[in-house]
This record gives structure tokens, C-alpha cells and sequence, in this order.
């Protein structure tokens, strides 16, 4: 690890200095991922098939952001309908796309000490987790005789 967050006896605790260790150990692996293993964008998992003739599953995996030292899961099997993708006429080409999305979750109540010398307390719902997702997307191409693959935006990666 880069930096430590120092404790000592008999020393004030503080929310921050808990969040430090946090921020401190994903710093590190940030720069691990970055400098390494890669500094490409790429998954692992995250395999598309065909369910049905109108439905796709995409497996669990990751999604590996190499230049920002980040990686971003996708827990579960989903199912996706492409039935309003499908062409009318003629062929069409649909992309599946990933980018990675930070998201608060598990809201909690928690008490905050809203007057020290009186030692109350207030209760509020907080997010007590932050958490790093996949984010997948269907991007369809221009229908014709001869389709052109969708353009890919900047900051996604195409899996399918």
C-alpha cells in the first residue's frame, strides 16, 4: 500500500480516517491495475448468448477500465429482450456495449450526534455502500441490404 492511515492509543477516531484506509487501498490497486496488468479497457465474463430469437443473456463478469485503475461487476445473469431491435425488412446489427457506473446502495439508518454537549442524536438514511457496476446497453445499427456495426461511444466497450 502506498499510504497508511496512522492510529495511535488513546487518539480520536473519525469517520474519515476509516474512509481514508478505504480510499488509500483503492488508490493502490488503481495504480496496480494501471501500471502492472494493463492500461486497456477489457472484461472478463460478461459472455452474451442467444436465449431466444427475441432475448439474449449476458452472463456475470467484470469490466476492467484499465486507464482509470478501475473494475466495475456485473453479479447476476440478465436477460434482455432485442425484440424492438429487430429489422423490418431487411438486416440490421445490434452491439451490446459496457461502460461502468459508482452507485450508492444498502440505505441504512444510522444516528448522527446532532449536539455534542447534550450527546443528541438524529436519525437519517445514508447509503452505506458504494459500488461499482456494469452498466450494459443494446446500441443498433442503421437497417439496410448491407448494415454498418453502430459507432461505439468513447468510454464503452463493445461485448457483443
Amino acid at each position: 500500500m502506498e499510504r497508511k492511515v496512522i492510529f495511535r492509543d488513546r487518539q480520536e477516531f473519525q469517520g474519515a480516517d476509516v474512509n481514508n484506509i478505504q480510499e488509500f487501498i483503492d488508490e493502490t490497486l488503481q495504480n496496480i491495475i494501471t501500471d502492472a496488468l494493463t492500461n486497456e479497457r477489457q472484461i472478463v465474463g460478461l459472455e452474451v448468448t442467444k436465449k431466444s430469437s427475441t432475448e439474449i443473456d449476458i452472463a456475470p463478469g467484470r469490466y476492467w477500465v484499465g486507464d482509470q485503475g478501475k473494475i466495475y461487476i456485473h453479479t447476476q445473469q440478465t436477460t434482455e429482450s432485442v425484440f424492438s431491435y429487430l429489422p423490418v425488412v431487411e438486416k440490421k446489427i445490434l452491439s451490446v456495449i459496457v461502460s461502468g457506473v459508482e452507485q450508492d446502495t444498502d440505505i441504512q439508518p444510522r444516528d448522527f450526534l446532532i449536539d455534542l454537549q447534550t450527546g443528541q442524536t438524529e436519525p437519517q438514511s445514508v447509503a452505506m455502500e458504494k459500488i461499482r457496476l456494469v452498466q450494459l446497453s443494446l446500441l443498433a445499427g442503421v437497417e439496410s441490404a448491407t448494415p454498418v456495426a453502430p459507432s461505439i461511444p468513447v468510454g464503452t466497450i463493445e461485448i457483443a
